[in-house]
């Protein structure tokens, strides 16, 4: 007779992951199991959202909790990980003779991975520059001197003014090396389509 043991084993399945750091080519060994079946439908509940808005911050964190199982990760391990030099991000653009600065700050991996899923899905490959954009400015813009900015800070007239562009650009960069780092999006995603294959 099979034991507790034997079942979880035999719902345990190895994938490998390819991913790069600063050029340099690594590969990790995950393990990866199905979840339970309510679990899963709920995942493909959170998938299921039109215009861009499927919450990926939250879909990422069932995975970890019930679809991934080595590494064992969680956004507090993530978070703690990430080097310095990855948190923050000086944007400065001249605007008719002055220079504009703001600062982009890490918002902690569950909005990073959200937020970045907006403009880059994995799902149709659409974006939602709209979201994107709203969810940088009210979770990862600062001043220079590390204050909040109001949803308007880059209409006309504002503080902002003639920045927004130049932050969504580097916004996107700055959410990849996030991302991309110790190959953290690589094994998430690995994580999502093995649940997709296994449908």
């Amino acid at each position: 007779m099979a034991t507790a043991l034997d079942k979880m084993m035999s719902n345990q399945f190895n994938q490998k992951v390819d991913y790069e750091v600063d050029g340099e080519k690594h590969t990790r060994n995950i393990s990866v199991k199905k979840p339970g079946y309510l679990t899963d439908l709920k995942l493909k509940d959170l998938m299921n959202v039109g215009d861009q808005k499927a919450n990926f911050g939250r879909i990422f964190e069932i995975l970890m909790n019930e679809v991934l199982v080595q590494p064992q990760w969680t956004y507090s391990i993530l978070d703690k990980k990430l080097p310095k030099k990855l948190r923050e991000k000086e944007v400065a653009v001249d605007v008719e003779g002055q220079t504009k600065k703001v600062k982009l700050v890490f918002p902690g991996y569950r909005l990073a991975l959200n937020t970045l899923l907006m403009i880059t899905s994995p799902i149709s490959g659409a974006y939602n520059m709209s979201g994107f954009m709203e969810s940088v400015i009210t979770n990862m813009v600062r001043t220079t001197e590390g204050n909040k900015v109001e949803p308007d800070f880059f209409d006309p007239g504002q503080p902002g003014d003639g920045l927004g562009d130049e932050v969504m650009k580097q916004a996107t960069p700055f959410l990849n090396d996030i991302a991309s780092y110790d190959g953290v999006l690589p094994t998430l995603l690995k994580a999502y389509t093995f649940l997709a294959e296994k449908d």
